[in-house]
């Protein structure tokens, strides 16, 4: 919603989904009687990932008497590979891969501050969350000298949220 607008729902659901799956998969080989190299870089980064559900400050919404639902969901799975195999016989060989999964996946189902809401037999926030992230690095090498380095990291940042803002009012009309 944008802010200071005023809406008229009944029984309204606002529900926002992510159901993801990120990929990065590199595979590098090599082989030579001298020198072989192979060299493998698989790099996952999503900046924002996010799934929100959100009345923004100063909207004022009328239910008209019945229910407001903000729902979001956000599921990712994220596979980052790094393969490097160097293959040879002898001489130098190096065999070397690098795998990063760098994430910010973000859910948030909320009423901002100053939001007024009127007529709401019902008001459900919900957010939720299920990231989940593989990550791997595979090296080898072969000769007379070898070297075989690999990294494999992540850094994921998941933030989930369900929030009713500051200043915001909610009135009713009741009969007696």
């Amino acid at each position: 919603f944008p802010s200071h607008d005023t809406f008229t729902y009944s029984n309204s659901n606002f529900n926002t989904y992510c159901f993801c799956n990120f990929t990065a998969k590199a595979t590098s080989g090599a082989g030579a009687t001298n020198v072989g190299l192979a060299g493998s870089f698989a790099l996952n980064y999503i900046s924002t990932n996010a799934s929100m559900a959100v009345i923004n400050s100063g909207a004022i919404v009328d239910a008209g008497s019945g229910e407001i639902t903000l729902v979001a969901e956000n599921k990712t799975n994220s596979i980052t590979e790094a393969k490097a195999i160097q293959e040879g016989e002898e001489g130098i060989g190096v065999g070397a891969s690098v795998a990063l999964d760098i994430e910010k996946n973000k859910t948030e189902a909320s009423l901002k501050d100053n939001v007024k809401l009127t007529n709401v037999s019902k008001l459900t926030l919900s957010a939720t969350s299920d990231n989940s992230s593989q990550t791997s690095s595979q090296t080898g090498a072969a000769g007379g000298i070898a070297l075989s380095p690999g990294l494999a990291m992540t850094i994921v940042t998941n933030e989930t949220l369900a929030n009713i803002g500051a200043s915001g009012t909610r009135s009713e009309e009741r009969r007696v």
